[in-house]
């Protein structure tokens, strides 16, 4: 699996790669993940599909430019282009789930909220006993006793504005682990710009890692302007136990 593919620090070709949205930082090295013997499928926001396959059938037609004649209609994909929206919910693996959350961006982009699906005992059938459960099979054996229930396990937020925290506080706070970009940490140089521009600004994400200690932070995304050993003094400084910059 993948999250984002706009510059690529492995070789392996992973079989489900989950783009946010089609600005190159996110989306430019997919042509160097498909595969003919596997593959992969590819989730991104439903208005992205046909730019990203004109864009795949250019990079291909680029690739083999003088070599070969290429006739665009018979040219393949080599990946499976899923379009995707708003609360979408896409089943992952066997025992995974992914929800689609919109983000607040300047263009269509979205988040992905992963979860555990297991399988457990209906409500009304939990104060039963084991014995009683062989007993209703018995009579029964098609009766459904079990139901798919999710355990949010991690969120991976696309480009977007702090707004997403109050638009889906109810779903992304049960998370254990959320993954947000934090463009930019300087607050006098930098809000107006973070506002122009609909990116993650420290200030306005502050206030959210403070009401859920419980909750990691993995901050991602950061703006040049800031070099490395900037961002990680600013967050040594601020000893917040939740948060991890991802540098």
């Amino acid at each position: 699996m993948l999250l984002d593919c706009g510059c690529l620090v492995t070789a392996a070709r992973p079989l489900y790669v989950f783009i946010t949205h089609g600005h190159l930082d996110h989306c430019l090295d997919i042509t160097r993940l498909l595969s003919k013997p596997r593959p992969p499928q590819v989730f991104l926001p439903i208005s992205a599909v046909q730019p990203m396959k004109d864009f795949i059938e250019k990079s291909h037609i680029l690739r083999t430019a003088g070599r070969i004649d290429i006739d665009p209609q018979k040219l393949t994909l080599d990946c499976e282009l899923i379009g995707v929206q708003h609360d979408d919910l896409l089943s992952f693996r066997k025992t995974m789930k992914v929800r689609v959350f919109d983000m607040d961006h300047s263009v269509p982009c979205c988040g992905y909220g992963f979860y555990e699906c297991r399988k457990k005992l209906k409500k009304e059938y939990q104060h039963l006993t084991s014995q009683d459960i062989v007993n209703m099979r018995r009579v029964d054996n098609n009766l459904e006793l079990s139901e798919d229930r999710l355990f949010p396990l991690f969120a991976f937020m696309g480009d977007t504005t702090p707004i997403i925290f109050d638009r889906y506080s109810v779903e992304l706070f049960q998370f254990p682990l959320i993954i947000v970009e934090c463009s930019f940490i300087d607050n006098e140089q930098h809000a107006e710009r973070a506002s122009d521009v609909k990116h993650v600004i420290w200030n306005d994400l502050q206030r959210f890692v403070l009401q859920h200690p419980e909750i990691i932070f993995v901050l991602i995304h950061f703006s040049q302007q800031h070099n490395s050993e900037q961002i990680r003094d600013f967050f040594r400084q601020l000893n917040l136990p939740n948060v991890v910059p991802f540098i």
